[in-house]
């Protein structure tokens, strides 16, 4: 394989790759504690505002319908409604620090690459150096590392994110409806099993 095309492949070894770049996650572990808690306040606060908007519906069907009176509906509402506000902005302020503190780990992360491949470029013997040209060398320290800080920085917050959503909320599902929960449970693999029959058949058109 040439000097270019080996450059932006991917990885022969992905799980050991993978690994490798969790151990450099893993000397952020006071700043990766701090992400996952505010990611778990985040996720709580969004599913409690999901799920209070039904009694927001019940207090107004009930002042409607005449088993309130509109006074108490409001001061209810407002109660509620404050509440609710004070849920959200927990969102997203945890939220938010969530992602200045992948920022910070992504920084940590990357300086650490740079400091590890410098050093490893020293202890290179000259035959490597002769092997690979001075712009390869230099598209691993700026290209590719910056992509993994980029990654750090955009997915890494969000997937931790999205994992306790996903957990949050098939627990609330299953509160609410099993039935519902298990209808699911059963109906998404057969959709996952439709939605690649579906993209297969439509690739040979």
């Amino acid at each position: 394989m040439s000097r270019r095309s080996a450059i932006g492949t991917k990885p022969k070894d992905q799980k050991g790759t993978l690994l490798r770049l969790i151990s450099y996650l893993g000397e952020s572990k006071i700043l990766l504690f701090f992400v996952v808690l505010a990611s778990i306040a985040s996720t709580l606060a969004g599913l409690y505002g999901a799920y209070s908007i039904s009694p927001l519906i019940t207090i107004i069907q009930g002042g409607l319908t005449g088993t309130v009176t509109r006074n108490v509906m409001f001061s209810q509402l407002i109660a509620k409604l404050s509440l609710l506000a004070v849920i959200f902005l927990i969102e997203v302020l945890t939220t938010l620090f969530s992602e200045r503190m992948m920022v910070k780990i992504s920084q940590r992360t990357v300086r650490k690459l740079r400091e590890d491949m410098y050093n490893n470029m020293l202890k290179m013997k000259v035959g490597y150096h002769d092997r690979n040209t001075y712009g390869d060398l230099m598209s691993r320290f700026t290209n590719d590392i910056d992509l993994v800080g980029e990654g750090l920085n955009t997915a890494a917050a969000s997937i931790i994110i999205n994992i306790f959503t996903l957990v949050g909320t098939i627990f609330v599902m299953f509160y609410l409806s099993p039935t519902l929960f298990l209808i699911t449970v059963v109906l998404l693999p057969l959709l996952s099993i439709m939605a690649r029959w579906i993209v297969r058949r439509s690739r040979t058109y």
